[in-house]
């Protein structure tokens, strides 16, 4: 029983307040709650029919039709009537019906009656048992009372004698006011008709039976059949018994009957209708299976043939035919009465069942259900579910693949609640899924609950698409990073769901990270492929699909011949095409349209790759191969074959040469000297009689089909091959299988020497070549021979090298000695002159020898190079100051620019290196007339800590032609070998230089143009030492200085500028004085001060001296200090340089630490006096602020008074001991040391120089190398171990004096322990410099072991 909502409550407390019965009634007509006055009437208690029917409570109803018009309430839901009468029914009541629904759309019925119920007849009690001495007429009479009709009797004189209860019920009159009354007294007016009807009932003896309607007081009607007949009593009296039936629910059966009827026709036209129009399929079969019914839609489901017609037939017989039309599969797998069977106990069970789900031929799938009726009849419907099905396999598929996707996937309601989760989120939260279900954000994840309601929510709210990426730690203390996306979707009933995925990008942004490598690398990789592209032997050309040239190699174009300047990539094929017809290369036989036309058609439908030979009648052969690529492009290569075809040409004519030789060959081997043997698989095949002759065999032995153990056994068994012979032939058979062969020499029968060649061929032939060379053996002796002669020559033409530096030097001393001091006496001018000659000659003839034995040493292979650390820039300027002279001597400019990229001193031989130098600009000083000389150094870094110097020397000259620059490098050659050359010389200068550049491992080069000049290259690989020394910071007081250069040389003033600027001065050069001046004025206008200038000495028009005496004549221009530049020496000017207030002057070319050092102290210098100048009057410049060139400034000489000034470690006889056998030499010794101011002392060799030492105790010795009795290396090695024995410190500077040339030599004297070296001629100023650097240093650590 329903409980209800809040309606049913109300209405059932309303009921309960009301005064006439009232009840309320479920759907099933179940009491839910009646009033008191409802159970008053019906004589029960309210609690004891709750829940129950009127049957149940009452038994069979007794009044009239109340189930009947209930049912027609609930179902129509139009109000209804009843009469109602209580049990015994002696009161009635008319109920109003209506029906109400309560808030769950549950349908009950309330009942109320209409008025208070009224007494029909009185109650009695019920009738006495029936004694068992009443008579049948007393009993008939209780009978009569009793049964439910109403029942009456009336005589033939019309009056009632007898009516029951019921009766009297009906007619609303008490049954004493009815007996013995006739009609007119009962009913008044409406007695008349009663009594007209009675009468022909009791006269005429017939049965009448009349309908009428009895209508009370309140309303009520009443529609009942009344019966009358006459009776005859045995006494012979006439009786009238009625009886009045109560028709009402007939009558209301006959109506509900006959709209029944009504509705049933139109409801079966409708049913019809809506059965053909159903999409279900519907068929009815009988109880006897017979089908009935089928609707349109069963018909298009079964896909039958159209003269199919299933009503009428038996169901076995529609399986019958579905079965021969294969519906059911297979018809040798598929029993079809075992299909009929099933059917038929699947419609025997109760209520609906889905039998199967079947397939039809057109892909249909149907679901089909049976249902039995009430009737007995079987429905069967067929509803195609195809699309359902789909979606089912489809929501299969998608539940599947969304929980077996590798990607967290969750489902959130729209509020918030976790109603979804895959198997990927589960591992990734590490618990299982159904412990959070139904659980909010905030539940979940209590720490970052907040964070992620507030995206959720705005996600539900707006719709819109969220991604956060995070950081997070998975299962396993494992760190990934994850995406997390949010999106929100909507049902059809607009339900919002937000589903969510979390994917892990750990590995994308490792691979992220690798495909960026991989790019690069794939990059690279096409770079690489272009240019193995590029380089390839084979022409490539790409098309893409609209026939334009994307890329063509340079070989491409080479083999057809195409214009470098056109650039091929991005042009159309056709004028591809185009090109090689304008050479005669186009198709045979067809013309150009038509050949280009099938040429495009052939890209077109090409697949794969195709091969064609292109002939052209001049010989031309190309392999042309085309190719589709998978993007559609076409690939093209060429392969020029037309000098392989010419040679296949050539072969083939070589071939059928080589076959008429063939016999010629073979005639030949007989005769030729060398014995020939060919082998196969140990067996000989061929051998010719110079074999036997040679080897000294029997002939037999070397015969076609023998073996050749047999010979090597022979030979073996004679000592041919020494005593192991077996360990030779393992030998060769070790070296046969190598690609290089057999190759040895034996002595056969000991008396022929034998060179012996053998060959494995690749089919395993063995080729043996017997040579005689005995007479080969004869020469090489002999050659032996003349080796160890050649050895000894070249050795003694070393030591005649050697000794002829020594003699030619030794006289070349006092030649060149005695000439200089010569030239230091008072001489007339004719005599200077020839002094002059003396000396020039002199040193002409010196450079000679020297050229000489440089040029064969390094031609002996026997020069080797140091390697030391030195800084390139600072060698060469030492270059650049040692031939300033000459340069100055022609009046021409010697220019020296150090590149900035020369940053590191380098590891090598810096004497070989300045003579590279030397040598190259020394040549460019003498083939130079005017202009200048330029020596420009750079340096590239390489690997590995090496670097790449190049030194260029650049001149203005007379040039070299272009037909003597191949062999200006050459021994003795010279661009001008005529007897009326102007330039003198051996011609092994350049030769020297190739050569010590060739052991430098470097390259030298030359271009020149005649009548302009040369630019000579020398590029020398070195190892990087350290870093060269760097420029200390600018002062602060320097910084930005102001420097005007005057110059004429536009290359002087670049590379000043140059240097100036790199160095942080605010540099300007202009080209001459009226120049400079102009600048000055302009400069003193805008009161712009300029610190320095740099002033070259010789100009034209205005030389420097002039323009320093305008500038100083302008007061303005006090405060700027002047530097000069000048190509000679200017000591004898110093009164010009103090008169014009010149700061300081270099000579030219300046070293570049020099001149920033000279710029740096003349700016500061000039700086701190005008800054004195405001509080004092100026002084005079210090001495000290003039710079003097380093050629100038040679090491002061030593004298007597400094001498004496100094504490000597031990007392000394005298300050210089000479060892010199030779008397000249002598001589210009003596005349060197008269010139100064120390004691000194001369010995004739070594053992003298030994005993001098010791009584001497001399601070300086110049030890001759080459002295009778002891020589110099044998007295210095003397005189240090006497140092050792002492053992109290001494050492004595030892210098080794010798005419040998070489480098062995010094490094002899070293090693001998002497402290440094001289070589002759000695010239008195390098002698009294060397002199000098000595003493001092000894001079110095005296002073220190003084405690000075």
């Amino acid at each position: 029983m329903n409980t209800g909502g809040d309606l049913l409550r109300l209405a059932c407390e309303k009921i309960a307040e009301l005064d006439v019965p009232a009840f309320v009634k479920d759907s099933e007509l179940r009491y839910v709650s009646v009033n008191e006055a409802y159970a008053r009437f019906m004589r029960v208690s309210s609690q004891s029919i709750a829940g129950k029917t009127d049957q149940e409570a009452f038994g069979q109803a007794e009044y009239l039709d109340r189930d009947d018009r209930e049912r027609r309430a609930l179902v129509f839901g139009e109000d209804e009537r009843a009469l109602v009468l209580n049990p015994g029914g002696s009161q009635r009541v008319a109920l109003k019906i209506e029906r109400f629904l309560d808030e769950d759309d549950s349908i009950f019925l309330f009942g109320m009656a209409e008025g208070m119920p009224r007494r029909v007849i009185e109650e009695r009690t019920p009738s006495a048992s029936v004694p068992s001495t009443t008579d049948r007429t007393e009993l008939l009479r209780m009978v009569l009372e009793d049964i439910p009709t109403a029942t009456f009797v009336r005589d033939s004189d019309h009056r009632m004698v007898f009516a029951n209860d019921a009766y009297a019920a009906i007619v609303n009159i008490d049954r004493d006011d009815l007996i013995g009354k006739d009609e007119w007294e009962t009913f008044g007016d409406k007695g008349g008709t009663y009594h007209t009807e009675n009468s022909q009932v009791l006269q005429g003896g017939k049965v009448l039976l009349t309908e009428q309607v009895f209508r009370f007081v309140d309303g009520f009607e009443l529609p009942a059949i009344t019966r009358k007949n006459r009776i005859t009593a045995s006494n012979g009296k006439h009786y009238l018994v009625g009886s009045i039936t109560d028709t009402t629910a007939t009558k209301q059966r006959e109506r509900e009957l006959i709209e029944a009827r009504a509705e049933a026709e139109e409801l079966h036209s409708y049913l019809e209708s809506l059965l053909k129009s159903l999409p279900v399929g519907v068929m009815i079969l009988d109880d006897a299976l017979t089908i009935e019914y089928v609707n349109d839609a069963f018909c298009d489901m079964l896909e039958a043939d159209d003269t199919y017609q299933p009503v009428g037939h038996s169901y076995r017989a529609f399986l019958d035919y579905n079965f021969s039309r294969g519906r059911y599969g297979d018809t040798a797998l598929v029993d079809v009465e075992a299909i009929y069977q099933a059917r038929l106990s699947q419609f025997s069970e109760d209520g609906n069942s889905v039998v199967s789900q079947a397939e039809t031929p057109g892909g249909l799938i149907l679901a089909i259900r049976s249902r039995r009726l009430a009737n007995g009849k079987i429905l069967v419907t067929y509803s195609d579910v195809t699309e359902l099905h789909q979606r089912e396999q489809e929501t299969i598929l998608y539940r599947t693949a969304i929980e077996h996707l590798p990607v967290p996937v969750f489902i959130r309601d729209s509020d918030r609640r976790l109603i979804f989760a895959n198997a990927a989120y589960e591992m990734l939260q590490g618990k299982p899924r159904d412990e959070f279900y139904g659980m909010s954000e905030d539940e979940m994840f209590p720490h970052s609950g907040k964070q992620l309601r507030a995206e959720n929510e705005q996600v539900l709210a707006t719709g819109e698409s969220f991604e956060r990426p995070q950081d997070i730690m998975l299962p396993g203390e494992r760190p990934a990073s994850v995406i997390t996306r949010l999106n929100r979707i909507m049902t059809a009933d607009d339900h919002r769901y937000i589903v969510g995925s979390i994917t892990d990008v750990t590995l994308l942004k490792v691979r992220e990270r690798e495909l960026i490598e991989a790019q690069g690398r794939a990059e690279k990789l096409y770079d690489d492929l272009l240019s193995v592209f590029h380089i390839m032997p084979v022409g490539v050309a790409i098309l893409n699909r609209d026939m334009i040239v994307e890329f063509v190699n340079e070989k491409c174009s080479t083999i057809w011949c195409w214009p470098k300047d056109v650039p091929l990539e991005g042009m159309s094929f056709r004028y591809y095409c185009e090109l090689n017809r304008g050479r005669g290369w186009s198709w045979p036989d067809v013309e150009f349209e038509e050949g280009y036309r099938q040429r495009v058609e052939l890209f077109r439908s090409l697949q794969g790759s195709v091969v064609r030979d292109l002939v052209y009648d001049d010989g031309k052969y190309v392999l042309s191969t085309v190719t589709r690529l998978n993007d559609d492009r076409i690939l093209l290569t060429y392969s020029d074959l037309t000098d392989i075809r010419r040679r296949e040409l050539e072969i083939s004519e070589a071939r059928a040469q080589l076959e008429r030789l063939g016999q010629v060959m073979q005639d030949a081997t007989r005769v030729m000297s060398q014995g020939l043997v060919v082998i196969e698989d140990g067996v000989i095949i061929e051998s010719n009689d110079a074999l036997v002759r040679i080897l000294g065999l029997p002939p037999v032995m070397v015969e076609k089909g023998q073996s050749w153990h047999a010979a090597f056994a022979y030979c073996a068994k004679r000592g041919d091959f020494g005593p192991d012979a077996m360990s030779i032939l393992r030998e060769w058979r070790e070296k046969a299988r190598s690609a290089s062969g057999v190759s040895t020499t034996f002595l056969a029968n000991r008396k022929t020497w034998v060179q012996m060649e053998a060959t494995v061929s690749g089919r395993g032939h063995w080729m043996v070549v017997m040579t005689d060379v005995t007479e080969i053996k004869k020469g090489e002796e002999e050659l032996k021979v003349l080796l160890a002669r050649s050895e000894a020559a070249d050795k003694a033409k070393s030591e005649f090298l050697a000794n002829m530096s020594h003699e030619i030097r030794t006289p070349m001393n006092g030649v060149l000695g005695m000439a200089e001091l010569l030239s230091k006496s008072a001489l007339d001018t004719r005599q200077k002159t020839f002094v002059d000659i003396i000396v020039k000659s002199g040193n002409a003839l010196l450079t000679i020898i020297n050229d000489i034995l440089d040029f064969s040493r390094i031609d002996a292979g026997q020069l080797q190079l140091r390697k030391t650390p030195f800084d390139p820039v600072e060698a060469i300027e030492d270059v650049a100051t040692l031939l300033s002279a000459s340069a100055s001597e022609k009046d021409i400019e010697l220019i020296v620019r150090g590149d900035a990229t020369v940053r590191h001193m380098v590891i090598g031989d810096a004497g070989r290196f300045r003579q590279v130098v030397t040598n190259l600009v020394g040549n460019a000083i003498k083939f130079t007339e005017k202009g200048h000389v330029l020596i420009a150094v750079s340096s590239e870094a390489l690997a590995e800590g090496r670097t790449l110097l190049t030194v260029q020397i650049e001149d203005t000259g007379i040039g070299i032609p272009a037909e003597k620059r191949a062999s200006i490098f050459e021994k003795f050659s010279q661009v001008d070998s005529s007897s009326t050359r102007r330039h003198e010389g051996t011609g092994l200068g350049l030769a020297i230089t190739a050569g010590l550049v060739g052991l430098f491992g470097g390259h030298i080069d030359v271009e020149s143009e005649l009548g302009k000049g040369s630019v000579f290259t020398v590029q020398l690989p070195f190892v990087m030492a350290s870093e060269r020394q760097k420029h200390n910071a600018m002062p602060v007081n320097v910084r930005n200085a102001h420097v005007l250069v005057i110059d004429d040389n536009a290359v002087n003033r670049q590379i000043l500028t140059e240097q100036l600027t790199m160095w942080g001065f605010d540099c300007l050069a202009v080209e001459s004085g009226p120049a400079a001046l102009s600048i000055l004025e302009e400069a003193a206008q805008v009161g712009v001060v300029i610190d320095a200038l740099i002033i070259d000495y010789q100009m034209p028009v205005m030389n420097g001296v002039d323009v320093a005496r305008l500038i100083r004549a302008d007061r303005r221009f006090d405060a700027s200090a002047i530097i000069f530049l000048t190509s000679m020496d200017m000591l004898g000017d110093e009164r010009i340089f103090q008169e014009l207030n010149i700061q300081a002057h270099l000579m030219k070319p300046a070293r570049a630490n020099l001149l920033r050092s000279a710029v740096i102290d003349v700016v500061r210098a000039a700086r701190l006096r005008t800054h004195a100048g405001r509080f004092m009057a100026p002084a005079p410049a210090p001495a000290s602020a003039r710079v003097s060139s380093p050629v100038l400034s040679a090491p002061p000489v030593q004298t007597a008074e400094r001498k004496e000034e100094r504490k000597a470690p031990v007392a000394s006889a005298c300050d210089v001991l000479i060892a010199e056998d030779n008397e000249v030499n002598q001589i210009v010794f003596r005349q060197i040391m008269q010139a100064t101011n120390l004691t000194w002392r001369i010995v004739e060799n070594g053992r003298e120089a030994v005993d001098a030492w010791r009584s001497l105790s001399p601070r300086l010795i110049l030890m001759d190398v080459s002295m009778p009795v002891l020589n110099g290396h044998q007295a210095a090695r003397t005189i240090r171990e006497e140092e050792r024995a002492l053992g109290d410190g001494q050492h004595v500077p030892i210098i080794g004096v010798t005419a040998h040339a070489q480098d062995l030599d010094q490094e002899l004297c070293l090693a001998a322990g002497m402290d440094d070296y001289m070589s002759k001629p000695i010239s008195p100023e390098n002698m009294q410099q060397k002199i000098n650097q000595w003493l001092s240093s000894q001079s110095s650590r005296g002073a220190l072991e003084a405690g000075e």
